[in-house]
């Protein structure tokens, strides 16, 4: 069982807009001069900003039904910044969302007020088959979702306020659309910022690893189902005009919308006949739209937040468009800090306000040509946990980057040495009983809400575990662990889990990352989408292997990127697990299963540590 969730939290969050940086900058690997002043100033107020206060102190909110060219008419509210300004001088930010643009009152949302009180118009758009919006929605994000923005950029262009520039943001879904409007690659878009979003929707928040994240998208799809039937006990979407029968209306039409937990189990694989669409609603999948557009780009992401960094890596070493990354150790949305060797209450770093300092500054220097100073080239900030400073670099991985094995061995031992016995193997009855909480990495992404993993050490009784000697020094480890087993199971189904942790001198065990792999996925494809050295599984029907009872197979696949440096006296630990019960559904869904692990000369099990020399 799940434990029981909140939609009220949930929903108030999105409502008020999750993102708003204090910040230790600190230079290594890869520092050319314009992003270190980048860093330098990372969460400051621009300077060019009288005494860093913004220049407009009011604003104006005029709410519209747009029609779109099929005649389906999309909610907006427009907020323009009421002090006067020149025709033709305003630029636009557009916020797109499927969670309910505003409740049905007079009150201003925040994200609205920080963009106007610096001078920018604000639409906040209403998603084709949700809110007051009216049509439906054949599943999230599809190709007649993201052409409607393009006809609300074409409506911003023939407004008398209008400087013909037009930038997008959002956390999450919101993420996701503003990084998809590129896909109609309009000149007036000159630079988006996406947020905590997914870069390959099926591996990255239905089916991760080929798995299916049973809590989040059950939660999720009843979440969204209820805001698009406007069933909120927390309030009704602000309407669009006078009518007092549109909401009702639009409501009916949202009646037909897809239903997002039915679709995720008709599409077990990514090109299942009855499934989503996967790549037709991924960047992944539109890379070459999204290139085209030759759009500048700063995607932000966290080690911490579900798989958001690995989208931001991924994106940052292949995509051409000119991109400033950004991964921190944050929650969903950068409300929290969440460095397992910090206290749970330590304030985010950069803060909120500070966040929104890097954002501005981009906004700025695309959308009015203020002199804001931004790096040359395409460039990639990211947060060591454990050190506690921000990098910087323009490749990745970044320099010094070495994949070291870690080698399970004999009593539960893990070294850098190879195994030199013939035989040696070890048997694992799966404890689905095991979890790793509901604080975890991919519940965040309900709502933005801490990441917390409780101390692991108890795991070791549900798990099978390898731990290392004390570390002789600090260990770095920043990129994507990657995991080589050899392995069988006594079923015809399974799924496994590997978990990389640290052992504190007391005992603590704290939690750093994860990856995940169904069995059935675990052929490996030589062409890969991104140009990044890792493993590569299509999840695709035609790829997938049977398993067969007590026959040893070969599975390699990369975890979750990190970053981390781990100090001296600390073990490393590897836990080996099959569930994680108030995450991911059950493999198999009943019954039990028994690993067996070999580790000796000829099959052995490792994984692939990325050290930073």
């Amino acid at each position: 069982m799940v434990a029981p969730f909140s939609f009220q939290s949930f929903f108030w969050i999105i409502i008020a807009g999750i993102c708003t940086f204090s910040c230790t900058p600190s230079s290594k690997h890869d520092a050319p001069d314009a992003a270190a002043e980048w860093l330098a100033n990372f969460g400051k107020s621009p300077v060019y900003y009288p005494d860093s206060l913004p220049p407009h102190d009011s604003v104006s909110l005029r709410s519209f039904y747009l029609p779109m060219p099929d005649g389906v008419p999309l909610a907006i509210d427009l907020y323009l910044p009421e002090k006067p300004t020149p025709a033709n001088d305003i630029p636009a930010i557009l916020i797109m969302t499927r969670y309910w643009r505003a409740l049905d009152n007079n009150n201003i949302p925040p994200v609205a007020k920080r963009w106007t009180s610096y001078g920018y118009a604000v639409l906040m758009v209403d998603a084709r088959g949700t809110g007051a919006s009216f049509g439906t929605r054949p599943w999230e994000l599809f190709s007649g979702e993201i052409r409607d923005y393009g006809a609300v950029v074409d409506w911003i262009l023939a407004q008398p306020w209008s400087n013909g520039r037009v930038g997008a943001t959002g956390v999450s879904y919101l993420g996701s659309t503003a990084e998809l409007l590129t896909v109609n690659q309009h000149p007036a878009v000159r630079v988006v910022i996406p947020k905590f979003n997914e870069f390959d929707v099926y591996t990255d928040i239905v089916y991760p690893g080929g798995g299916l994240l049973k809590a989040f998208i059950s939660l999720w799809g009843e979440m969204v189902a209820a805001m698009d039937l406007h069933q909120m006990d927390q309030g009704v979407v602000r309407r669009a005009d006078q009518t007092g029968d549109s909401l009702r209306l639009a409501a009916l039409e949202h009646a037909s919308n897809g239903k997002v937990y039915e679709q995720a189990l008709l599409g077990a694989t990514r090109n299942a006949p009855l499934g989503i669409p996967y790549d037709s609603i991924s960047p992944l999948g539109l890379r070459q739209a999204i290139q085209a557009s030759k759009t500048p780009m700063s995607n932000w992401g966290s080690w911490m937040d579900a798989t958001t960094a690995d989208g931001v890596l991924k994106r940052f070493s292949t995509f051409s468009n000119r991109q400033i990354g950004v991964v921190g150790a944050w929650s969903h949305g950068g409300g929290y800090h969440t460095s397992p060797f910090l206290p749970e209450d330590t304030p985010s770093n950069p803060l909120p306000q500070a966040q929104f300092f890097q954002d501005l500054k981009l906004m700025d220097y695309y959308l009015k040509d203020l002199p804001a100073k931004i790096p040359d080239a395409s460039v990639l900030f990211y947060y060591t946990m454990g050190e506690e400073a921000w990098h910087i670099t323009r490749q990745w991985p970044p320099k010094g980057h070495r994949m070291t094995p870690w080698f399970l061995g004999e009593a539960g031992t893990l070294s850098a040495e190879r195994p030199v016995l013939k035989s040696g193997q070890d048997r694992y009855n799966v404890d689905f009983e095991h979890s790793t909480g509901v604080q975890n990495r991919w519940y965040t992404q309900l709502g933005g809400g801490d990441v917390v993993y409780a101390d692991r050490s108890a795991a070791a009784g549900q798990l099978l575990v390898y731990t290392s000697s004390p570390l002789s020094a600090p260990l770095e480890l920043t990129g994507h662990p990657v995991a080589h087993l050899q392995l069988s199971t006594s079923g015809k189904e399974g799924m496994v889990f590997v978990y990389v942790e640290a052992v504190k001198p007391d005992g603590e065990v704290l939690y750093l990352t994860e990856g995940q792999l169904n069995f059935l996925h675990r052929k490996e494809s030589v062409q890969k989408p991104w140009n990044l050295d890792l493993p590569f599984h299509t999840f695709r029907t035609e790829d997938t292997l049977s398993v067969s009872p007590g026959t040893p197979m070969e599975l390699n696949f990369a975890l979750l990127p990190t970053s981390v440096k781990i100090p001296a006296g600390y073990r490393l630990r590897i836990s080996i697990g099959g569930h994680d019960k108030d995450t991911f559904a059950r493999y198999p869904e009943t019954g039990s299963a028994t690993f067996t692990v070999f580790r000796n000369l000829s099959s052995h099990s490792f994984v692939e540590l990325p050290i930073i020399e």
